[in-house]
């Protein structure tokens, strides 16, 4: 079921957006975005840049593919990655910004979580 909000007269899709994070929440997801935010990249290239099995490097690929995250082409046998969409680096420069405000500000204590019910 599909759990959505209308926020100023558009619908808005929270089960769409959260596939979208789980894309990127992943130290190596996030560390081959990275990468691809320089520009197109073989996949041998992006294994041997973030130091991991081509294997391992694959199926993080095919899982931010299947969300529209990157996007590839084929030449000869290489397969070439790049960001699908511009405005994710966009996003993770902002999440970067906002850890980077953080570590600058003394921490917060979290309050408890309150049980709904």
């Amino acid at each position: 079921m599909a759990i959505s909000h209308s926020l100023h007269g558009s619908a808005r899709d929270y089960d769409q957006e959260a596939d979208l994070a789980k894309a990127t929440s992943h130290p190596v997801r996030l560390h081959i975005l990275d990468l691809l935010g320089r520009g197109e990249m073989r996949v041998t290239r992006i294994a041997q840049r973030v130091n991991q099995p081509m294997s391992t490097v694959s199926k993080h690929l095919n899982f931010m593919k299947a969300r529209g995250v990157v996007a590839s082409r084929r030449s000869g046998h290489e397969i070439y990655y790049r960001v699908a969409d511009p405005r994710l680096l966009r996003v993770m420069s902002l999440m970067s910004h906002v850890l980077e405000d953080r570590s600058l500000s003394p921490p917060r204590r979290l309050p408890p979580m309150s049980r709904a019910g």
